[in-house]
C-alpha cells in the first residue's frame, strides 16, 4: 500500500480518532492538502497552523513508536503528548494567543 498524506494522517483509525479529539473531521475522499483551507475555517481558532503541525507530528512519532518500538497506539498518549506541546507552545507566543492555547489544552 502506497503511504500518501492521507493514509498517514487521515484514514487510520488512530490518526482519524486523533483529529475527531480537537473536532476535525476529515472527509475520507478528501486530499488532505487541498481541503485543508475549509478545516482551517471550520476550526476557527488563530493558532489552527500550529495545532495542526504538532497533532501531525505526535501522530508520526506515536506510529514510528508502534511501527519500530511495538509501543501500542492510544489516542490518550497521543492526547498527553499532545497537551505538553501545546503547553510549551503557551510560553512562546503573546499572551492572546496563550489564551486560546490554554482552552485548547482544557479541551483536550
Amino acid at each position: 500500500m502506497e503511504e500518501t498524506l492521507n493514509h498517514l494522517f487521515i484514514n487510520r483509525p488512530f490518526s482519524f480518532e486523533c483529529w475527531l479529539q480537537l473536532g476535525i473531521h476529515w472527509p475520507l475522499d478528501a486530499n488532505c492538502l487541498e481541503i485543508l483551507p475549509e478545516i482551517k475555517a471550520n476550526f476557527g481558532s488563530p493558532i489552527f497552523f500550529e495545532v495542526f503541525v504538532l497533532a501531525a507530528w505526535n501522530i508520526w512519532k506515536i506510529r514510528n513508536n508502534l511501527i519500530f518500538k511495538g509501543v501500542p497506539a492510544f489516542v490518550q498518549t497521543w492526547r498527553a503528548r499532545l497537551r505538553a506541546d501545546l503547553t510549551l507552545l503557551g510560553f512562546r507566543v503573546p499572551q492572546n494567543l496563550s489564551s486560546e492555547i490554554s482552552i485548547l489544552i482544557d479541551y483536550l
